[in-house]
């Protein structure tokens, strides 16, 4: 059983519920648009410069680098080793499923009890650049930069963290570095693979090959990149709210405690 309102009211109530699909459809093209870009431009940025300096080919003054020549790589905690007869803390510690592409997801935090004497070795400090070591191909070496969300943080052996020296790599900078083309086409190529799945090791993170502008182009990169993950996210943000208008218009116009008709809304009873 449901209410059945005049044919003139389902008439406006169809109109207002279709303007709202529109509205979320057209914002849902601007943010692919978006998408692309964000997914495009760093790769573009890195191959060709900057500004003046652009060109058909990468700047001759930024050198080729490995990872191992400007950061420090480390592995996490293993999970399940026999804490017993130590000295020992609990504490939080991230999944790879924490870690996603150019973004942390930490709705769930699980925390795990290790000896006191190995949380240093573990523990994540704000800058470090969070990698994983794979699984299903999306996880293959995908990344983003730790912030010091959550404190005395640690993370696990299937995540490696690269520490910067940030007298010549900007953190944020090689984070962008991790989700661009450059990284996800060397991970594809040295992954160990198997049908669907895939997944690297800490050699192969430390000979990782890539870009290094001078500090002061880096950060020029790192504030045009986050702009336009700035204007996505809020293009995100607007077709969440529009999705969360169009089900309470839904509820709201279909059990009539909204009522409309041709000419907008009627007042309530």
């Amino acid at each position: 059983r449901v209410p059945v309102p005049p044919p003139h009211e389902q008439a406006a109530i169809a109109r207002i519920l279709d303007a709202v699909d529109t509205a979320i459809e057209r914002t849902r093209e601007v943010v692919e648009q978006a998408r692309i870009l964000d997914h495009s431009l760093l790769h573009d940025l890195l191959e060709h410069g900057l500004g003046e300096q652009k060109s058909n080919k990468r700047p001759a003054h930024w050198p080729i680098k490995r990872v191992s020549e400007v950061a420090e790589v480390g592995s996490g905690v293993t999970l399940g080793k026999d804490v017993s007869g130590f000295k020992s803390v609990e504490l939080p510690y991230l999944r790879v499923a924490n870690v996603q592409d150019g973004h942390l997801d930490l709705s769930t935090v699980k925390t795990i009890r290790v000896r006191c004497d190995e949380v240093d070795r573990y523990r994540l400090e704000a800058g470090d650049v969070l990698m994983t070591e794979g699984g299903d191909l999306d996880k293959l070496g995908r990344g983003t930069l730790w912030e010091g969300q959550i404190p005395d943080c640690l993370h696990q052996n299937h995540i490696f963290r690269v520490r910067a020296n940030r007298t010549m790599l900007n953190p944020r900078f090689f984070s962008y570095v991790v989700e661009s083309d450059i990284a996800k086409r060397y991970f594809m190529r040295v992954a160990k693979r198997t049908t669907n799945l895939a997944s690297t090791n800490k050699t192969q993170v430390r000979d990782f090959r890539f870009p290094v502008p001078p500090l002061p182009e880096q950060e020029q990169i790192v504030a045009i990149v986050a702009a336009a993950k700035a204007k996505l996210r809020g293009l995100i943000q607007k077709e969440a709210a529009l999705q969360q208008l169009k089900k309470s218009l839904t509820h709201d116009l279909l059990t009539g405690k909204v009522r409309v008709d041709g000419s907008g809304l009627l007042p309530p009873p």
